[in-house]
């Protein structure tokens, strides 16, 4: 079986043609999968802090509740802080004097071991 070559072509100088290709394309698709971990772990850290800032809010909510509920006179015995899961929270500022008075109340969750702490502040009478 005879090849037939174009005029002008030689085959030795279109060897390497294919091993660089290959090569291009290796460490094309390399920088494309380190790029799409690094997007995930970011991604997954991200949405890890958003949770907890998530949890802390709602356990700084909760606390204000169960402390208006108390001057209330609802619950019945002494307040207690709720923990969420990790979150504490704790009453920065209470105000209330008696019922029909305005009163101040603020209220944080922490999540302990991170900086992450949310705080609310709720003006109410009774």
């Amino acid at each position: 079986m005879c090849l037939e070559l174009r005029p002008g072509a030689h085959p030795g100088k279109e060897r390497g043609f294919a091993l660089v290709a290959a090569l291009f394309t290796v460490v094309f698709l390399a920088l494309f999968g380190i790029l799409a971990a690094r997007y995930l772990a970011t991604t997954g850290i991200s949405s890890g802090e958003d949770y907890l800032w998530a949890q802390a809010l709602y356990a700084a909510e909760a606390s204000a509740h169960r402390r208006i509920l108390y001057h209330d006179g609802g619950g019945g015995g002494a307040f207690v802080a709720p923990v969420v899961e990790s979150v504490t929270t704790s009453v920065v500022i209470d105000t209330f004097s008696a019922a029909g008075a305005p009163a101040t109340l603020a209220t944080e969750g922490t999540v302990p071991g991170m900086n992450i702490i949310r705080r609310i502040e709720v003006k109410y009478i009774l």
